[in-house]
């Protein structure tokens, strides 16, 4: 008998109709049974992550002293858009198949949504000391304003990951 990986699993759910398709045959999961409850929790998540997708590659795009050249301002930041494509990729796989989850995705995706956002925020806190270390060491560079846009970006990536977390967090799912 061939032994199956979890990976594999939720292929069972799928079973053959009568026309010869495959149709999920899983459980699923909702947010719950008020549509309003849906949308507002969906469109905050949508919100999360515009905001925060915003934020972080609009941060690498400034060209903040230390930037160019220093590898403990830039490590973070590489470290925190890795956890921002984690982020992003999870919850649209999650928001994208609407008012009913499939079982399957549910339980790979949801479960890592809090603690990648709080590895984003605690990346953007790091980032936001790394870059503070080296402007009070090196000084601007003659770029004041981009590297207080650049400081004001990580607070605000730090911000909206950490409400983020929190908003996961207290999301209840339930079966239907």
């Amino acid at each position: 008998m061939a032994k199956y990986s979890k990976r594999s699993e939720y292929l069972n759910q799928y079973k053959m109709n009568d026309n010869g398709k495959y149709e999920y045959r899983g459980g699923f999961r909702s947010v719950n049974d008020n549509p309003k409850g849906i949308k507002k929790t969906y469109t905050l998540l949508w919100i999360y992550n515009a905001v925060i997708f915003g934020l972080v590659v609009g941060s690498g795009c400034v060209n903040a002293a230390g930037m160019n050249n220093t590898f403990y301002v830039i490590i973070p930041y590489i470290a925190e858009v890795a956890f921002l494509f984690a982020y992003l990729w999870n919850c649209t796989k999650l928001l994208l198949q609407g008012v009913k989850v499939k079982e399957y995705i549910y339980k790979t995706c949801f479960p890592r949504l809090s603690p990648i956002s709080v590895g984003l925020a605690v990346c953007s806190a790091i980032s936001f000391i790394c870059s503070l270390v080296f402007i009070i060491t090196s000084g601007f560079e003659g770029q004041a304003f981009k590297c207080i846009l650049y400081l004001v970006f990580k607070i605000i990536v730090f911000c909206s990951a950490f409400f983020s977390s929190r908003f996961i967090a207290s999301i209840k799912w339930m079966e239907i």
